[in-house]
């Protein structure tokens, strides 16, 4: 059953919400290298957030899978050395910026291997700046102070922007298309280089911080065409919508990204679901129920179904 494969996104999250309430207080430390425990039902995991170099991989918790990572990543030498002596690769132009959670595996795997490919290419590590993001709701995919990845489209990690005299090249999402080497030298010859994998999910959220909610509000109708017209599936914006939104609090633009799915995609179940629990986090248990009603038509799902009719009888005051 196609909704039964969006239970474990969405509903994690969701529960998560309903169970966890715990509150946070961003510090403002500056320093390097900062690690802390993350409270609610994260407590007891350690991790960085802010600026991080080298000397805090290569220490407890994180030497333990930097330093293997590292030692058994074998970049491809003969990509190493077009990068090396192409003459697109005037190193000393070159910067680049990584955003990376010491909480995800992706991150876990990239960036040893970054590091071991810009040491073989003899990479000034000065011109190299990383950051850690949180892993708790205020701060998910978040520095401390939301100062560094401001204006960067920062949606998933590990992120990997290349820049050449300040002007991006191309990044990196996720993970590599090919190989994260080959990724680099197609990024700094300049070719063609696009990852298919979550370009309209970046895409969305370039546009809400960019031109924020009202403006997404007002063109909802048209971003909804324009995506239909591109061959957005109904899973697509899933996670994004489950982490980067609801997990993050941003309820109210969970809402609207989801209503904006649902013109595209009217009897998509497990969205009319997602918009009735949203409408609850937001205290609005009319929206709410008329949600669950639709829900209702559209999963076959019979575990789901006793959810469903269990939010509309705790809901009947509202009918």
């Amino acid at each position: 059953m196609y909704f039964n494969r969006k239970i474990p996104v969405l509903t994690h999250v969701i529960f998560y919400l309903a169970f966890s309430n715990s509150g946070f207080a961003a510090s403002e430390v500056k320093q390097c290298n900062v690690e802390r425990e993350s409270p609610g039902s994260w407590i007891g995991d350690v991790n960085m957030i802010g600026p991080v170099d080298r000397e805090g991989f290569t220490r407890a918790p994180y030497s333990s899978w930097f330093l293997s990572e590292y030692k058994n990543y074998q970049p491809n030498q003969d990509v190493i050395e077009k990068i090396k002596t192409g003459k697109f690769s005037d190193m000393d132009e070159l910067e680049v910026t990584v955003f990376m959670g010491t909480w995800c595996s992706d991150s876990k795997k990239q960036v040893p291997r970054l590091y071991k490919i810009l040491d073989q290419l003899g990479f000034d590590e000065n011109r190299l700046s990383v950051h850690a993001v949180g892993i708790v709701p205020q701060e998910f995919r978040k520095t401390h102070d939301g100062v560094a990845e401001k204006e960067l489209n920062i949606y998933r990690v590990p992120t990997i922007i290349v820049e050449r005299n300040k002007q991006e090249l191309g990044r990196v999402v996720e993970y590599p298309v090919d190989s994260l080497e080959q990724d680099l030298l197609n990024i700094v010859k300049g070719d063609s280089y696009t990852q298919a994998d979550y370009l309209l999910e970046g895409e969305v959220n370039n546009y809400l911080e960019k031109k924020g909610f009202d403006e997404f509000e007002k063109n909802i109708d048209a971003m909804a065409n324009e995506f239909k017209e591109r061959g957005i599936k109904e899973d697509e914006l899933d996670h994004y919508i489950a982490y980067n939104l609801l997990y993050s609090r941003r309820y109210r633009e969970a809402a609207l990204i989801t209503k904006m799915m649902l013109k595209i995609f009217p009897e998509a179940g497990h969205l009319h679901m997602t918009l009735a629990r949203t409408y609850e986090f937001l205290n609005n248990d009319y929206l709410a129920l008329a949600s669950y009603r639709k829900a209702f038509h559209y999963v076959e799902d019979k575990g789901i179904m006793a959810i469903i009719r269990g939010a509309i009888n705790r809901s009947q005051r509202f009918k």
